[in-house]
């Protein structure tokens, strides 16, 4: 047994064997190579580091720029720089004109440029009122009429802009019987006689607009270039120069019973209204200065006596027959005459009584009433009237109220 016995080897006999010398190889080696793996996981670390770097600047930059393109101030900016630098094409493109009836086109936008180059105050003005506009339709300034409008959502993020027009509109009468209109060589209606007609939707800028009536086997066109960028308080007229004294005197005479007729009712209205009120301004169709000065002086006798009137108009005659219509070549003006009978059932009463304690009686006037034509009003004015004490003919038209 004793010789089987194996020897223990101390710390000193395996630092000297071959064993020590092989595990200190080896340890060196592993050091070596966890050093080298080490070294690779830190040139990864930093490699990924400044790759995410990048995606992050880029991506940041990426977002800070789509905002500011997408934005109200940046839309603004477009709409100066192409006003500035007469860019036609994207000012048109830049636009919105969100009605059917026209678009905003090159032509448009050149209008548009040559305004703004004229107007330079209200550029100004405009450009710092998109710049600063929410985009909110409920918000907008009506002394603008190009707008900021938010749109909706660009990439489903970011607010969407446009820039919007808003439409003008413009009347036009004529005092022309069946007016075919024309705007920019597209038909868009028919005016009639002493008629006002409305034209929605126009684009801002300069357009051309023509009135054709046909007279018989003759044409007449009159041609009116307008600029929406002025104000049109009062509609346009056409005038139709060159129809002659004939065919507007045919215009006039087709309506010219119905016309008169009316306008001696009328004043028949306001002569009882102009004496009940005590007030001479309620005349309208009443022209004539020497009538209008006698009624305001039986309205003074009627103050100083304390006495009110209460009447209403009981028959109106119309004695057609007298019915006459005439053109003064040297005052240019249409004029026409008739006979007429105003039978009213009045009286007066004494001031704070009651109209019921007023002594009523049925009174008839005859009257021969000068009318005269007026072309800015298109409506006949009573200028002057001779009294008489009956019709001139037999053709009668009697309205009884």
């Amino acid at each position: 047994m004793g010789g089987n016995k194996q020897k223990t080897k101390l710390p000193a006999d395996f630092a000297n064997s071959k064993d020590w010398h092989e595990a200190s190889q080896y340890y060196d080696q592993y050091m070596e190579t966890r050093k080298v793996h080490k070294k690779r996981n830190w040139k990864r670390i930093v490699i990924y580091i400044i790759t995410l770097s990048f995606i992050l600047c880029f991506s940041l930059s990426g977002w800070f720029y789509l905002e500011r393109v997408s934005s109200a101030e940046y839309t603004a900016q477009k709409f100066e720089k192409a006003i500035k630098e007469q860019d036609v094409s994207k000012l048109s493109e830049l636009l919105v004109f969100p009605h059917d009836s026209q678009s905003f086109n090159a032509s448009q936008a050149n209008h548009m440029i040559d305004y703004y180059k004229k107007h330079s105050g209200e550029f100004v003005s405009t450009v710092g009122y998109l710049r600063s506009s929410s985009g909110i339709k409920e918000e907008r300034n009506p002394d603008y009429f190009i707008h900021m409008n938010k749109s909706g959502k660009k990439w489903g993020i970011f607010d969407d802009y446009s820039i919007e027009l808003d439409a003008s509109r413009i009347t036009v009468q004529s005092a022309a019987k069946g007016v075919f209109l024309y705007l920019n060589d597209e038909h868009i209606g028919k005016l009639e006689t002493n008629g006002v007609f409305a034209i929605e939707g126009i684009t801002p800028g300069e357009h051309v607009l023509k009135g054709v009536v046909n007279s018989g086997e003759k044409k007449y066109e009159e041609i009116i270039s307008l600029n929406t960028y002025q104000n049109f308080d009062e509609p346009l007229s056409l005038k139709f120069e060159e129809l002659s004294i004939v065919n507007r005197k045919k215009f006039l005479e087709e309506d010219l019973e119905e016309e008169i007729t009316e306008a001696v009712h009328t004043h028949s209205k306001e002569y009882i209204l102009a004496l009940e009120s005590k007030d001479i301004g309620e005349f309208n169709i009443m022209k004539n200065e020497s009538y209008l000065e006698r009624a305001e002086k039986s309205i003074v006798e009627m103050k100083e006596l304390g006495q009110s009137y209460e009447g209403e108009i009981k028959e109106i005659g119309f004695d057609l027959g007298s019915l006459d219509f005439s053109y003064d070549n040297k005052r240019d003006i249409y004029q026409s005459n008739i006979t007429v009978s105003l039978t009213f059932n009045s009286g007066y009463y004494l001031d704070g009584d009651s109209p019921d304690h007023a002594l009523r009686a049925k009174n008839t006037y005859y009257w021969d009433y000068e009318f005269t034509y007026d072309e800015n009003d298109q409506h006949w004015y009573i200028t002057s009237g001779t009294p008489l004490t009956d019709y001139q003919t037999d053709n009668m038209d009697v309205i009884k109220f």
